[in-house]
């Protein structure tokens, strides 16, 4: 006794459902100096894959979508334009690592009106980047499996 097209078709949509979520979440890293490569790195399932110019970040996105960017302050001087450009292309959550003096600046309040998400502070703390990452992770691929 054999399974019919619908069934298997329920067993194929579940089995990638399962994958889907076991796989190794992207992050890119939008940075020219790497400073917190290994912090962002750190005790979560994920590969960080740093890109230190636009050009090569459009490169990466002609080949796979992240499920999350981070974007140091060093990357470029057009960050907000950066954030807009990024935000119409996708859905991808967005995160500012933004040096500790901007910290109630207009520049951070322009940054939110672009379209980041979250906004971490230089020095990165650790605790800090898993509590805003981690769920942004998750509305991700919640998002991603309601498609």
């Amino acid at each position: 006794m054999g399974f019919d097209d619908s069934q298997l078709a329920t067993i194929y949509d579940l089995n990638t459902h399962k994958l889907a979520l076991n796989r190794t979440r992207s992050v890119f890293y939008l940075t020219q100096t790497a400073d917190w490569f290994f912090t962002l790195q750190c005790n979560l399932p994920i590969q960080v894959i740093p890109i230190p110019t636009s050009e090569v970040l459009m490169e990466y996105l002609s080949i796979r979508m992240p499920d999350l960017i981070v974007i140091d302050k060093d990357f470029e001087t057009n960050t907000l334009e950066l954030i807009v450009r990024l935000q119409s292309l996708m859905e991808t959550p967005i995160v500012l690592i933004a040096p500790k003096e901007k910290k109630s600046s207009r520049f951070i309040k322009k940054a939110y009106l672009s379209g980041i998400h979250d906004v971490l502070f230089d020095p990165v703390d650790p605790e800090e980047w898993q509590e805003i990452a981690k769920p942004l992770l998750k509305i991700k691929t919640t998002h991603s499996q309601s498609h």
